[in-house]
């Protein structure tokens, strides 16, 4: 059953927040096992020790390559996975997330062909499955990124008030480098001052794209001047921007923002050409910053990540999470019970 409109409306602002405050896995995700002992990573090549954590290839136009991915299976029970490319795509608050198989997936995942879309996995079986990657002779120069996403076909359903189906995601990343191309410049929009959705904390949004052909790391340098010629300055580096991405960046704001109109001065450096951008933003009710908002008791499962994350943060993500399942490789559909 479709979720409901205002259910609709609950899942996107806890997805928003749990984007804004956590961000979204990158590829490097993949090497990691899952909770129910699958593990999905590149298989390592001709003279390496170990194979990175997604794959990176340098093709020409017209090029066509054959790969490999590892598949494991550390549990004690059959596991089985439905395989499907997938395209990369660019997260909210910038870093590679991939599209779901019942996405258009009509980029770059055209140009992978897995030998296999099920895998069927013994306890403690592991298994080698091909894929192919063909370069249109029409690609682009740049940087192109997709993906292969292993989808438990065993859905798990809570049952209570509101019903929880869990489905086990894991993806490899595939990055195809076509020679060519410039990167960026990433350039600037109109920059609001607001909460980040369902919050009272404070954020500049500043509007991204990336309109080069290779994907690249911006930092970003935001000044806010208040009526009384105060400044506050917040220096960022962002994670990937993918070729063509636009996005609605969140920069959430350390410090308390009074009511006000504010000067506005933004500049993106370390995607090609610098860019700046020079504006006012009004905003009518006070907000607090990260830095002042509720810390939330140490929760009883703790999940490593890199960089650090507040307590208030990890409390409002799983909160989220026990709804719509967010975690990275994990993807839940919620539906009322009959």
């Amino acid at each position: 059953m479709d979720l409901q409109p205002h259910q609709r409306a609950v899942a996107l602002a806890l997805a928003t927040v749990a984007l804004l405050l956590a961000g979204v896995a990158t590829a490097s995700a993949a090497s990691t096992p899952l909770g129910n002992g699958f593990n999905v990573r590149p298989d390592a090549g001709a003279g390496e020790e170990r194979a990175p954590s997604y794959f990176t290839l340098n093709a020409e136009p017209g090029t066509v390559l054959d790969r490999r991915v590892l598949v494991s299976n550390g549990s004690d029970k059959v596991q089985r996975y439905r395989l499907d490319p997938v395209d990369g795509l660019t997260g909210v608050t910038s870093g590679t997330v991939y599209g779901n198989r019942d996405d258009r997936n009509n980029a770059t995942a055209e140009w992978l062909t897995p030998s296999v879309r099920q895998v069927t996995l013994a306890p403690g079986e592991s298994r080698r499955i091909p894929f192919r990657v063909r370069v249109p002779e029409t690609a682009r120069p740049g940087d192109h990124v997709g993906g292969l996403a292993f989808q438990d076909s065993v859905e798990t359903t809570a049952k209570s008030n509101l019903s929880v189906t869990q489905v086990i995601r894991i993806v490899v990343g595939v990055r195809i480098i076509v020679p060519g191309g410039s990167p960026g410049p990433v350039t600037i929009g109109k920059a609001q001052i607001q909460a980040l959705p369902g919050t009272s904390v404070a954020s500049v949004e500043l509007p991204l794209e990336n309109t080069g052909e290779r994907l690249c790391r911006p930092d970003l340098r935001v000044v806010l001047t208040s009526e009384d010629g105060k400044e506050d300055v917040v220096e960022r580096t962002l994670d990937t921007l993918l070729p063509g991405a636009k996005i609605p960046y969140p920069l959430a704001w350390p410090r308390k923002i009074e009511p006000g109109t504010y000067g506005v001065r933004a500049n993106v450096t370390g995607c090609g050409a610098a860019q700046e951008y020079s504006g006012t933003a009004t905003l009518r009710d006070s907000l607090v910053g990260t830095d002042d908002a509720p810390k939330a008791a140490p929760p009883t499962t703790v999940v490593k990540q890199q960089g650090g994350m507040p307590g208030w943060a990890i409390a409002a993500i799983a909160g989220g999470a026990l709804l719509l399942g967010l975690a990275p490789t994990i993807v839940r559909r919620v539906r009322r019970s009959e």
